[in-house]
C-alpha cells in the first residue's frame, strides 16, 4: 500500500482552508498523523461571541458562543497534553446563526482561564474591533510574554501591558469611528517601551489619532520595523524617514477626513498625489521589496499619483512588487516603466483594469510582469488544489 511522507502531510494540514472539523477527522487517521493534526487543531484558538450579550445580576457580561467552540476550549483546559499546544487566541464579537447550538459564557472569564492555563501562548488578538480592557489585564496578571498582539485598542491597561512585553515583534493597533475621542485615550508612558518591533499595523491613524499618542512605539521600534502599514491622510502625512529598516510599506489613503477625523468629502486628487510624493521621498534609498498604496472608499483617486512625474524616481531599485489601487492605461504603464529603474515582477492595480479592452494585463504579461488582478483566480486555484490534496490524503489513508 502506498504511503505519504509525513512532512507532506504536515504541510497539507497547515493550509488555512482546513476547518476544525477537517483537522479533527485527520486526528483519527493514524497514530503518526494524530500529533501533526492535533498540534494544528489546538494551535490557534478562535472564539466568536454573540454581539448582543446581557449582564447578570452581579454585573458579569454573558455572551452566546457556539457550543463546538466552547467544547474545544473546555477540552484543552482539561488536558495536560493539549494546553501546551495553544500558541494563539483570538476574540471576536459577531451575529451568530440562530440554528447553531449555543452556550453562554463570560468572555473575560474564559479568556482568563485560557491565558492562565496555556504556558506557550505568545499571540493574542481581537477581530473587528473586539478588544476590551480585560484582555490586557489578564496578560499582565499571568505574566505572559507575547510575540504578537493583534487588534489592540489603546484603552485602559493597554500601555501597562505593552510596557511588560520585551519579546513583542508584531503589533496591530485599531481605532474605529465609534471609539472614544483622543482626550479619552490613556496617555502614553514616559518610560521607554522594552520591545523592538518587526511589524506594525496601525489602522485609524493619523486621522483619528494624535501623532504624540504613538510616539513611544515609534521611538522604540522605528529603526527595526521591516513591515509597516498605516492610514495616510494628506493633512497629517507620516514621517517615513524614521523607518530605516523597512522592507514592506502599505499606505491606506483616506482622503475624506480632517485632522480631527470628521468627514469632509472628496479631497483634491492632485493634492493627495503631491502629499504622497512628498511623504515617499525618504523611501527611495531603502531596500524595499514591496510597496502598496490603496484606499477603501469611492472618493479616493490614485491615478494622479501613478502619472506624477516624480513618482517613478521614488521607487527603490530593489522593489519587486508594487500595488497601486488606480485605473491605469497602457500609456500610463509605458511612461512609468520608462522612468522606473526597479525590476518590478508583480503589479497590483485597480479592478477596473480587468476589462480586456484596457490592454493592461496583456501589456504586463508580454513583459513578464504578473498583474495582481489575476491573484483572485490564482488564490482560488491554490485553494482548490489544497482541498484536492487533503481529500486525496484522506482517501489514501482509508478514511
Amino acid at each position: 500500500m502506498p504511503t505519504l511522507n509525513l512532512d507532506c502531510i504536515a504541510e497539507v494540514l497547515r493550509h488555512r482552508t482546513l476547518t476544525d472539523t477537517d483537522l479533527a477527522r485527520a486526528c483519527l487517521v493514524s497514530r503518526a498523523v494524530f500529533p501533526l493534526a492535533s498540534s494544528v487543531l489546538y494551535r490557534d484558538l478562535a472564539m466568536r461571541f454573540s454581539d448582543n450579550g446581557a449582564y447578570t445580576d452581579d454585573g458579569r457580561l454573558l455572551c452566546a458562543i457556539e457550543a463546538r467552540e466552547s467544547h474545544k476550549v473546555q477540552a484543552l483546559l482539561d488536558s495536560d497534553r493539549l494546553r501546551p499546544l495553544v500558541r494563539r487566541v483570538e476574540i471576536a464579537f459577531d451575529s451568530l446563526e440562530r440554528d447553531r447550538s449555543l452556550r453562554y459564557d463570560e468572555p473575560e472569564y474564559l479568556l482568563d482561564e485560557i491565558v492562565k492555563a496555556c504556558p506557550n501562548l505568545d499571540d493574542i488578538g481581537a477581530d473587528g474591533g473586539a478588544w476590551f480592557p480585560e484582555m490586557a489585564d489578564v496578560v499582565v496578571e499571568h505574566d505572559r510574554r507575547l510575540r504578537a498582539i493583534r487588534g489592540l485598542k489603546l484603552c485602559d491597561g493597554s500601555w501597562e501591558m505593552l510596557a511588560e512585553q520585551p519579546t513583542l515583534k508584531r503589533l496591530s493597533i485599531v481605532r474605529h469611528e465609534h471609539d472614544r475621542s483622543d482626550r479619552d485615550v490613556p496617555k502614553p508612558p514616559e518610560v521607554e517601551l522594552p520591545f523592538e518591533l518587526e511589524q506594525l499595523v496601525v489602522e485609524g491613524a493619523p486621522a483619528r489619532f494624535k501623532p504624540t499618542i504613538l510616539e513611544p512605539i515609534f521611538a522604540s521600534s522605528a529603526h527595526t520595523i521591516r513591515t509597516l502599514e498605516l492610514d495616510f491622510n494628506a493633512s497629517t502625512p507620516p514621517d517615513l524617514s524614521r523607518f530605516t529598516a523597512l522592507r514592506s510599506l502599505h499606505l491606506r489613503v483616506d482622503c475624506k477626513r480632517k485632522r480631527d477625523g470628521s468627514v469632509i468629502g472628496r479631497d483634491n486628487p492632485d493634492r493627495v498625489a503631491a502629499a504622497l510624493v512628498n511623504a515617499l521621498r525618504p523611501i527611495s534609498h531603502l531596500p524595499l521589496d514591496s510597496l502598496a498604496i490603496t484606499h477603501d472608499d469611492t472618493h479616493t483617486r490614485l491615478h494622479e499619483l501613478f502619472i506624477h512625474p516624480y513618482f517613478p524616481s521614488l521607487i527603490p531599485p530593489t522593489l519587486t512588487k508594487l500595488t497601486i489601487q488606480a485605473v491605469l492605461t497602457v500609456a500610463d504603464l509605458e511612461h512609468f516603466f520608462a522612468a522606473c529603474s526597479a525590476r518590478i515582477t508583480r503589479l497590483g492595480h485597480g479592478t477596473e483594469n480587468r476589462d480586456s479592452a484596457s490592454g493592461v494585463d496583456p501589456w504586463l504579461a508580454q513583459r513578464g510582469i504578473k498583474g495582481e488582478t489575476a491573484i483572485g483566480e490564482l488564490s482560488l486555484g491554490m485553494s482548490l488544489r489544497s482541498w484536492r490534496a487533503i481529500h486525496g490524503l484522506v482517501r489514501s489513508l482509508g478514511l
